[in-house]
């Protein structure tokens, strides 16, 4: 039987136990982030600390979790502290390096702007992989980076997230990860399961599709089914033609015949944003297929380990 392993450091303080532990990443989210429970005493060399003075902890504190089985470990998260509930039991809670960009705000105006600029601008110290664009006449006022990367979503379509300390800025699929596959037998891998297999018949999809123009008027256009689930997409400088058309291709790609839900694992193999995910019907192979990752969601604790792994779009058979 395999057993549990972590380690888990908070700023001057290592644990190798956790009562419970909630990590959650999606592009969708600008900031990935998560919350422990700790135990009541842990040892630091030959003492016994009590944890219920929440002093011990300070809010950007670095938090560093490490998880796997029988001594195997791997990193699953590096971040800060963002808040503290004193407890008992004292509850941690954390965020990526997104908590950094909330702590500095900027007031700023640009006649023109490049993506790579704004970005140079407000996360200097921070690896980065950017997509090309220009973003016309851009102002900022008194608010902070985390907000400035929102804004960029609102109006260009723009998504921003971490990735393993890396300032990703750009389209939801960015990250070239590794592909782990999964069998699958009925509809779930075990309890905690939803995944569902639709038909193309059976989606419905409405896409509202805004371009800015460098004048700052709107070109906006809808297509698709009515009673759809609604997407809304942006983009910089496109004629009308070009938005339509790019709002036709989304709707493409959402209707696709394949998994939707989330499927729930073990600790192991791991997956992260970036990963592809090879669904394996054990009986029904015509259901095949890779997918890419938009959300993970990791628990770890006195309850065991478990990935709930929400597959984005169906990218091949």
């Amino acid at each position: 039987m395999l057993r549990l392993s972590c380690d888990i450091t908070i700023g001057a303080y290592s644990f190798s136990y956790v009562n419970s532990l909630e990590i959650v990443k999606s592009w969708k989210e600008l900031t990935q982030k998560g919350e422990m429970i700790l135990p009541g005493k842990f040892k630091k060399g030959q003492d016994t600390i009590t944890v219920g003075d929440a002093a011990l902890f300070k809010r950007g504190d670095i938090v560093r979790i490490r998880l796997g089985y029988d001594g195997q470990l791997v990193e699953r998260f590096i971040g800060y502290v963002s808040n503290i509930a004193p407890g008992p039991p004292v509850k941690i809670m954390f965020e990526d390096a997104m908590w950094l960009l909330k702590q500095k705000t900027f007031t700023k105006g640009w006649a023109s702007l490049s993506l790579e600029d704004l970005v140079e601008f407000i996360a200097p110290e921070f690896d980065r992989d950017i997509v090309s664009a220009e973003l016309g006449s851009f102002r900022v006022t008194r608010v902070n980076g985390a907000q400035i990367l929102g804004e960029l979503k609102k109006t260009y379509g723009l998504v921003a997230y971490f990735q393993n300390e890396v300032l990703h800025v750009g389209t939801p699929y960015m990250i070239s990860g590794e592909t782990q596959a999964v069998v699958i037998e009925d509809q779930v891998i075990d309890s905690g399961s939803n995944l569902i297999y639709r038909r193309e018949d059976d989606v419905k999809i409405k896409v509202k599709a805004i371009s800015m123009q460098p004048d700052n008027t709107k070109i906006e256009i809808e297509t698709g089914d009515p009673d759809g689930d609604t997407r809304t997409l942006h983009f910089y400088n496109l004629t009308e033609q070009e938005t339509r058309a790019a709002a036709e291709r989304e709707i493409e790609r959402l209707r696709y015949e394949g998994y939707r839900g989330s499927l729930t694992a073990f600790g192991s193999p791991v997956f992260e944003l970036g990963d592809k995910i090879q669904i394996q019907h054990k009986t029904q192979p015509e259901r095949d297929g890779v997918y890419n990752i938009d959300k993970v969601k990791i628990n770890f604790g006195l309850s065991g380990y478990r990935q709930e792994v929400t597959p984005g779009p169906k990218i091949s058979v």
